[in-house]
């Protein structure tokens, strides 16, 4: 029976099978309990009494040397490592053999003092440690002269690598001299981590392949370099990594720490935009630094020699395999054949251009692969599985390669061969290899790789034991020891081991995993070490090793064993003009000459050598388990002849966390290491042993006498001190001997030195003199050749001149008599000419009767008359050009001499309702036009290359037919440009008459044609342009701008007009009279004679409304009714669509524009109106009319004006066409085919053009293309060549002039405006008409953000109270306030009654009745007993008008329907505001009324050429696609309200439930639950949570943001909105379908064209290349035009891949024609 006392050790059952050490304490009850290691309490009783044994004491405090422990077995073993880990010990021995448990922290236990503590000591005269080890391997090599080697092992995040690195810096510091090899040897590491080593589960630095580190020292014990072998890469990392591991370290150093210049070039991001680096889900490692880790491995490239360039190169693979990762596939079908394309991306192109290869190439051998037959190369396509596969199998190659160049690199760098072959320096190995580890999938070459080092542990431990028992004379019995040698032959050893099979049958064509599998079953099924699978549908098959079964599976082993990479891919490798990458493939390039086909699509072809294509394909390529054989078999040589040393790395826990031991872990790691079984050996020879005097101090009691004297026991102590006498005077001999000889030999070498200097001494003197007089010579010899030289090339030179110029007689005269040959013989001919001239009319005279000659004569009298008539005309041009031949100056003035000289931008009348704010403009600021803010100018031209840009060279290459670049006076028979369409081809015709016309090269025509009922103007203009007149037109453009036009219905007064060759021909006179008729007001009733307009009917175009800002200088007079100016309220927000026509068909009817037929003068359409003299500006306009409304124009009417202009020597008409040009240039902008040719032509321009024209040309190309012909103020600045100057008035009365000219935007004055007045909430302000105010609200504005904008807003609202827009007589109250204070006089409140009450209003109620309702609202007003402040009453003022009236605060957009649910109307109105978006028809009744809650989303498209642009409304009322002009700033302004919302928004609804119950920091809630926000920072939105309280049962908790949609609201939802919220989409549709039955609405669709639908949904027009030949300029294939040709495919894109359906197809089209 076992006693036990307090404080006592035992052992107790843990329950694991391995028992745990306990204490024995006493309980408070005074009974006793067992505490064990891991602080759990057990009883004890009768039932544990049988369990409990005593411990030895050697394992209480533990012991050093695990030999010694008295409790030698596992539970010994484990808590020993544990004690000592607590203490933090993690060194211990077993024998020689050192257990290092990893601490995971650092530990100072590495420094210097410690490395000479542990220098020549022996083992175990210290505690144990690493550096103890160390020093045994270098001093027994130094003394034995024999190879040493340590063998580092354990699973991974044991510590292997880092104990590795501690030997290296040992074993450079005890070498003696620090040498640069030293160095080297220690920066390798850091290159090395960075390739090999990866995160993983278990470890943040593992290494993932095998490392010999070989160490070479001369024989003093310096280290003179050393060699390091990697076995057995994991490749496969590259591709692919596990949940929570990432790649190789190196990746995402580079990432972040090369420099962003770098990366640029390399077109690289972060880590997390790259799939090969994300696989893991898992980017960075805590506690590693890549940013530091890079700079040490660019030093360490450095100190390793590898030059910038091989760093670059480096950079250069590894970028290109991060792009190639990206790069993903799409399967195709292409003739019945499963194939695959590579998705659009700058992945591929940046990946090929890398790797320095072609870019099609790389695609073609990604998605293709070559296969050899026996005479023939087949050509197959890949699946995108199989193209992944083959991506994949190239970077692995690439990394793996690479590696292997970085490790040659490394050591050429710092491994010398032996100048001496024979001569082998000593060397210390160090082997960092895998752990046994056994996951769910484990690598048999893995497997293969640990057993025979755990072989060679076991044998070599053994071997150590019965040498000491036979050195001892010990009588003992051979142990038969456990070892795992059935397991290596059924791995390796035998004839038909497995890895031969895997060889033999990776061989096999046609050798697949499973028939692999039947031939394991077949040859070791019936063995013990081999366990078949339980059927025969599994792929797993087990291996017995001595710590368990391992199973494995066998899907992949032979693709994995190959190794092979397709010869396609290295073929292109062989074509890559990257140095690196041929270097790591030289090897695979070197072995063959590898030919492939370069046909993307299947094709065979037959070698030119058939015989050596058979030779070829008889070569093996080594397979990965031969090429690890045979590495392992020369490291096993390897360490078979060194003495080995072994370091058992163990790791504590899987967490890596300090201080902590997982028993279960430790206790596998040792059986699986084999140190259980070195146990066992241990304890079936003689553990326990002791020196004399340790044995004799423990059992001495068993003695029978009490003298006991250990010097006084001995056996041949004499002989031993007569030995050691005898060896000192032996010693001291040799000493005698060595030391003379050695004083001898450094005297006799001292002698010898100094003779060898003295000897190169003298001779060092000597060679100087020589070389004195040596110089002295040549110089001698030089200035006597140099005269002789000199006296020779003088007479060569007169000998020279003398050939010359005999030569030049000779030739001189050979050149003369030939001339003279050549003029004899051309009078001979010419003479003979004219005699047969003369004879032939002498025979003709002789037969023509006397009437013919009279007839002949009289002929040749008219005809002389003719040419009298043609010179004399002739002449009379001449003198009339020469007596009209001024300067260039002068020619301007007097076209412009009708200008008068005015100020733009401050003539006319302010626009009806703003005359109040003409008159107080008290502040008139301006703006100079160099500190206009204007948007960034374009890239600066450079005009040095435009020299090659000549219009003559563009005229060659893209004019059509004979047609040139010169001036002609005639009709064109066809464009200049091709077009397309047909009506662009007419009107090209109809523009080059005008512009003859317009530059005098053509009269105009006599007949005059009186066209009914339509204005000069709209005669003029485009008809599509006559369509804005009158309608509101909103752009958001910049500030969000608003113009708004008055209508007109004033009719210009038709003035006759003399023809234009009647009169002497002022271009701009005509332009600008005409436009002063088009006055909105007669000249009668303008008293201000500098009044001027600009014409009207035109709509503000995008991005150019200068000509609005004006518009308000043309309202030259207010239509007044009793004195009293009209309400404004229907002008500013008047319809603006007309009433809708019942036919579908009038809404979407394309524009005509006037034309003119190709072979006549008679017009097409409106053709007659043409046919009439017209004025400059009538000309002006229908040229610009037509670049306005057909794009695709412009260019053709630039190249007209351009031909015209070209050789032109009409002075007047060259000017004419110049200042047409400038006009043009400020309207409408080139293609960017045609604009450098422009601006090359532009600098030929005449005097102070050519930069005016530049400049003008800079500006429309900035901004864009205008929507209006030029007006009048335009042509008075064209004129002075000077910007023009527009006064804008701010509602608070302050006038601003702005400098503009014809491009000026929107966007760019209001952004001076609002830097003018200090205006931060920009947002909302717009022009209207030339007046800054606020138009949109947005629905989270804050007065208190901007008190400029609050003043501004302040003052609009009492202007529209003043014009009837509003009305309440609390807003005059507050008004009352704001100007005079809480003391308002009846004076004041009269004043504030006539600024905020409409006249009408008065007269309906006198002035005293409001007088007295203000007073009394004033009065009662909460601020007046509160004395607030003016701006926080102003600022209630905005706030009321913006709940108060939303829709005079909007935004209007017209557009048409084109699908989505009934309405009553197609075509209305949307007005966009704070509130929401609502639907209004031409009467302003609301249709619909949307939410922003109830939007979920807003697309835009553009359909086609003249569908213009669409945008998609998604609501949870159904889907509304309205197409307009202005659809995408819709689509913009309601996103950005959308986002903004979001943005701000507090509510939630679930889009599903979520149930986390068992977590109170989650937030459980279901489906369709409103959940409110909760804005605190505790949880980041952006990593997809926030922080939420459910509405209902006020829990809180975090919600995952993609299980949620946050409502763009700022108020709490409706239920109403909820409900349709809970519904799904399916759900909404019904009833949205059921609606439409009940109301029995028809969607009316936009009609569609043919060519509309050609472009989506036809495919590309094929390219006939005789075609092309034959016709320079030809059209391209119009596949949905009218045709007689044969289709040889069909039309539709969705049949190009079926052969059989598109012959089909071709043959049913042949057939139509047949039938028509």
């Amino acid at each position: 029976m076992l006693h036990l006392r307090k404080g006592d050790f035992v052992w107790v059952d843990s329950g694991d099978g391995v028992p745990i050490g306990a204490e024995v304490k006493v309980t408070d009850t005074g009974q006793l309990q067992l505490i064990d290691d891991g602080g759990k309490e057990h009883k004890i009783n009768k039932n544990t009494e049988g369990s409990i044994r005593p411990m030895h004491p050697s394992s209480v405090k533990g012991v050093d040397d695990m030999i010694r422990l008295g409790d030698l077995n596992e539970a010994g073993l484990l808590r020993n490592l544990l004690v000592r880990h607590k203490e933090g010990i993690i060194y211990t021995y077993t024998g020689s053999i050192l257990v290092a448990v990893n601490p995971y922290q650092l530990l100072p236990i590495y420094t210097a003092e410690h490395v000479h503590m542990y220098t020549d000591r022996r083992l175990g005269e210290l505690p144990p440690h690493v550096f103890a080890i160390a020093d045994n391997c270098f001093f027994n090599m130094h003394r034995n002269k024999k190879n040493q080697c340590c063998v580092i092992s354990g699973e991974s995040g044991a510590g292997k690598t880092e104990s590795t690195k501690v030997m290296l810096q040992f074993l450079a510091a005890v070498s003696g001299q620090h040498t640069w090899i030293e160095q080297q040897i220690l920066e390798a590491n850091p290159i090395l981590e960075a390739f090999g080593n990866a995160k993983t589960i278990r470890n943040d630095n593992s290494s993932r392949f095998g490392k010999y580190i070989d160490i070479n020292f001369t024989e003093g014990g310096a280290i003179e370099g050393a060699r390091f072998e990697q076995y057995l890469l994991e490749k496969s990392r590259v591709c692919r990594q596990a949940p929570g591991e990432r790649n190789y370290h190196i990746f995402y150093c580079m990432l972040m720490g090369m420099p962003a210049e770098q990366k640029k070039i390399h077109s690289l991001g972060n880590a997390a935009e790259y799939n090969y680096l994300t696989m893991g889900k898992c980017t960075s490692c805590e506690g590693r630094d890549d940013v530091t880790e890079y700079a040490h491995f660019r030093s360490a490239l450095k100190i390793l020699m590898f030059t910038e360039n091989d760093s670059w190169e480096i950079s250069k693979l590894l970028a290109a395999i991060l792009h190639l990762g990206n790069v993903n596939f799409r399967g195709t079908m292409e003739n019945n054949l499963e194939g695959c394309d590579i998705l659009t991306s700058s992945n591929l192109a940046m990946a090929s251009q890398l790797l320095e290869v072609d870019a099609k190439e790389l695609e073609r051998n990604l998605t293709q692969r070559s296969l050899m037959t026996t005479r023939e190369s087949v050509t197959k396509p890949l699946t995108s599985a199989q193209a992944v596969d083959g991506r994949d199998a190239f970077v692995k190659a690439i990394y793996g390669k690479l590696f292997i160049w970085v490790v040659d690199k490394i050591n050429a760098a710092i491994y010398k061969p032996p100048e001496d072959p024979n001569k082998v320096p000593l060397s210390i190995g160090l082997l960092d290899i895998f752990g046994f580890e056994n996951f769910s999938k484990n690598r048999l070459a893995i497997t293969k790789r640990i057993r025979p080092f755990v072989a060679f542990f076991v044998q070599h431990v053994f071997k150590l034991e019965q040498e000491e028992y036979a050195r001892e004379n010990i009588v003992w019995k051979h142990i038969d020891y456990e070892d795992n040698q059935q397991t290596l032959d059924v791995l390796a050893n035998k004839p038909m081991n497995m890895l031969a099979l895997v060889d033999e049958e990776s061989n096999f064509p046609k050798g697949t995993d499973a028939t692999l599998l039947q031939k394991m079953n077949q040859f070791h099924g019936k063995g013990e070490i081999y366990i078949p699978p339980k059927n025969d549908h599994e792929a797993q098959f087990g291996i017995k090793h001595f710590a368990g079964v391992v199973y494995y599976d066998s899907k992949g082993f032979l693709e994995k064993n190959r190794d092979a990479l397709s010869s396609d891919l290295i073929h292109l490798v062989e074509t890559s003009t990257n140095n690196l990458l041929k270097q790591v493939f030289q090897k695979e390039l070197s072995s063959g000459t590898i030919r492939s086909s370069a046909n993307p699509k299947m094709t065979i072809t037959t070698p030119k050598n058939s015989l050596r294509q058979t030779v070829e394909s008889k070569k093996r390529v080594p397979t990965l388990a031969g090429q690890f054989r045979q590495s392992l078999d020369s490291l096993m040589k390897t360490l078979t002849v060194c003495q080995p040393y072994f370091i058992r790395c163990i790791k504590p826990n899987e967490s890596k966390k300090p201080m902590l031991v997982d028993r279960e872990l430790c206790i596998r790691q040792l059986r699986y290491s084999g140190m259980m079984e070195t146990i066992r050996i241990r304890k079936a020879g003689y553990p326990v042993r002791y020196t004399f005097d340790e044995f004799l101090e423990r059992y001495r009691v068993l003695l029978k006498t009490s003298v006991c004297d250990p010097k006084t026991d001995f056996h041949d102590t004499m002989l031993e001190v007569e030995r050691m006498k005898e060896l000192n005077e032996k010693a001291l001999l040799i000493q005698k001997v060595l030391r003379g000889y050695k004083y001898r030999s450094a005297f006799l070498k001292k002698r010898a030195g100094a003779l060898v200097i003295q000897k190169h001494w003298r001779g060092h003197k000597g060679r100087k003199l020589y070389k004195v007089v040596q110089l002295g010579f040549a110089r001698l010899q030089a200035r006597v050749r140099a005269r002789q030289l000199h006296l020779q090339y003088k007479r060569k030179r007169e000998a020279a001149v003398v050939l010359q110029a005999q030569a030049r007689v000779y030739l001189a005269r050979k050149e003369m008599r030939r001339k003279r040959k050549a003029v004899i013989l051309l009078q001979a001919h010419t003479r003979g000419v004219l005699a047969r001239k003369a004879l032939k009319k002498l025979k003709r005279d002789m037969y023509l009767s006397a009437k013919e000659k009279e007839e002949e004569q009289r002929i040749i009298l008219e005809r002389q008359k003719h040419l009298e008539d043609v010179l004399r005309r002739k002449k009379e041009m001449e003198d009339k050009a020469l007596s009209d031949a001024i300067t260039d100056q002068e020619m301007v003035d007097s076209i412009f001499g009708f200008l008068p000289p005015i100020i733009g931008g401050q003539e006319g009348q302010a626009p009806v309702g703003f005359e109040n704010l003409e008159g107080k403009r008290i502040v008139t600021e301006e703006i100079d036009i160099d500190d206009l803010p204007m948007e960034e100018d374009l890239p600066t031209e450079d005009y040095d290359d435009l020299n090659e840009y000549s219009f003559s060279k563009f005229a060659s290459m893209y004019f059509q037919g004979a047609a040139n670049h010169a001036h002609i006076r005639q009709r064109l028979r066809q464009p200049l440009l091709y077009h397309e369409d047909e009506g662009d081809v007419l009107a090209s015709l109809t523009v080059w008459w005008i512009i003859l016309r317009f530059m005098g090269d053509l009269p105009e025509p006599k007949k005059q044609v009186q066209v009914q009922g339509t204005s000069t103007q709209e005669r003029l203009l485009p008809k599509d342009l006559i369509t804005r007149k009158n309608r509101r037109f909103s752009h958001m453009v910049g500030l969000d701008q608003r113009v708004l036009r008055k209508k007109n219905e004033t009719k210009p007064p038709n003035v006759p007009e003399e023809p234009a060759q009647n009169r002497k021909t002022s271009i701009f006179t005509d332009l600008l009279t005409r436009n002063r008729k088009a006055s909105a007001v007669p000249s009668e009733a303008a008293p201000n004679p500098k009044v001027y307009t600009v014409p009207e009917g035109r709509a503000a175009r995008k991005g150019s409304t200068f000509t609005d800002l004006l518009s308000r200088n043309r309202k030259a007079s207010t239509v007044q009714q009793n004195g009293i100016p009209k309400s404004t309220a229907k002008f500013r927000k008047p319809s603006i669509i007309m009433e809708e026509s019942d036919d579908v068909t009038e809404v979407s009817k394309p524009p005509t524009l006037q034309t003119v037929e190709e072979d006549s003068d008679a017009v097409v359409g409106e053709g007659p109106t043409l046919e009439r003299p017209m004025t400059s500006l009538e000309k002006l306009h229908i040229i610009v009319g037509y670049a306005l409304v057909r794009r695709d124009l412009r260019d053709e009417i630039y190249c007209q004006i351009c031909k015209q202009l070209q050789d032109n020597n009409n002075r007047n008409s060259y000017f004419r066409g110049w200042i047409l040009l400038s006009l043009c240039l400020g309207i409408f902008p080139p293609s960017e085919r045609f604009i450098r040719y422009l601006q090359s032509f532009i600098r030929s321009a005449p005097g102070g053009y050519a930069s005016y024209c530049a400049e003008r040309l800079r500006r429309t190309v900035m901004n864009g293309a205008r929507g209006e012909p030029p007006a009048w103020l335009e042509l008075q600045a064209t004129k002075t060549k000077k910007p023009m100057v527009v006064s804008v008035l701010l509602m608070d009365g302050r006038s601003i002039n702005l400098p503009v000219d014809s491009a000026t935007t929107s966007r760019e004055i209001c952004q001076v405006l609002s830097n003018k007045v200090r205006l931060k909430d920009t947002f909302g302000f717009s022009l209207y008409v030339a007046l800054y105010e606020k138009e949109v609200f947005t629905p989270w504005h804050d007065c208190r953000e901007d008190k400029t904008s609050t003043e501004l807003i302040y003052k609009q609202v009492v202007h529209g109270l003043k014009f009837g827009e509003y009305q309440s007589e609390k807003l005059a109250a507050k008004h009352l306030y704001i100007q005079h204070g809480s003391e308002g006089s009846p004076e004041d409140v009269r004043q504030a009654v006539q600024d905020c009450i409409n006249p009408s209003l008065l007269e309906a109620k006198s002035e005293a009745k409001w007088v007295q309702m203000v007073s009394t609202a004033h009065a009662q007003a909460p601020y007046l007993s509160s004395r607030a402040k003016t701006d926080s009453v102003k600022a209630e003022m905005v706030d009321y008008a913006q709940k108060k009236w939303p829709m005079f605060f909007s935004r209007f957009f017209e557009v048409v329907k084109v699908s989505g649910p009934p309405l009553p109307k197609s075509k209305f109105i949307v007005a966009i505001n704070w509130t929401g978006i609502t639907f209004l028809d031409e009467r302003e009744k609301r249709l619909l009324e949307l939410s922003f809650p109830e939007l979920t989303g807003v697309n835009t498209t553009r359909e086609g050429k003249a569908s213009g642009q669409v945008v998609c409304l998604l609501t949870l009322k159904g889907d509304f696609t309205l197409s307009g002009s202005a659809a995408g700033d819709m689509a913009e302004l309601v996103t950005m309200f959308l986002g903004g919302l979001a943005e701000r928004s507090r509510y939630a609804v679930a889009l599903r439930e979520v149930d986390r119950q068992d977590d109170p920091t989650f937030l459980s809630f279901k489906k369709g639950e409103l959940i409110v926000i909760i804005k605190d920072d505790e949880f980041s939105q952006q990593r997809g949570w926030i922080k939420g309280q459910i509405e209902s049962t006020k829990q809180t908790g975090a919600v995952p943001t993609d299980a949620v949609l946050i409502l763009p609201t700022l108020n709490k939802p409706t239920n109403e909105l909820m409900s349709l919220l809970s519904l799904s989409p399916n759900q909404r549709k019904n009833i949205i379908q059921a609606n439409k039955k009940e109301t029995g609405t028809l969607e009316r669709l936009a009609p569609a064209t043919l060519k509309e639908f050609s472009l989506e949904h036809f495919r590309q027009p094929t390219k006939d290349v005789n075609r092309q030949v034959m016709s320079r300029n030809a059209a391209p294939e119009r596949l949905w035009a009218n045709s007689r040709e044969p289709i040889r495919q069909a039309l539709l894109k969705k049949l190009e891949g079926n052969s059989e359906l598109s012959h089909k197809a071709s043959l049913a089209f042949t057939d139509i024609l047949h039938s028509t």
